[in-house]
């Protein structure tokens, strides 16, 4: 493990409650205040896309490998409701598309 790096356990997205995203995103510790980046990957219909939150620059860089608009919404909207709330940061992250890749 990475110090200063918390990484949300991915089976979260796949819940239908909110409570239970929540607490399953936090299992591996990512949520603890300790953190500086929260790192995770989450599988979209077979797809796997993944954000990087930096709670130092109040940043989440978002990245799918196939620059799907839909997939890159499902992402901020899954950080926004889940995770935003649990690292005391809601409406405070700027989102980036990591797309330097094509």
């Amino acid at each position: 493990m990475y110090a200063n790096v918390g990484v949300v356990n991915p089976s979260y997205h796949d819940f239908a409650g909110l409570s239970v995203k929540k607490k399953t995103a936090a299992g591996f510790g990512a949520m603890d205040p300790s953190n500086d980046r929260v790192i995770a990957v989450i599988c979209l219909d077979h797809h796997w896309v993944a954000y990087m939150l930096d709670k130092r620059t109040q940043v989440c860089y978002t990245f799918d490998p196939l620059q799907l608009k839909a997939n890159l919404a499902t992402v901020k909207s899954n950080v926004q409701n889940v995770i935003e709330p649990q690292v005391g940061m809601q409406n405070k992250i700027t989102y980036k598309e990591i797309d330097w890749c094509k």
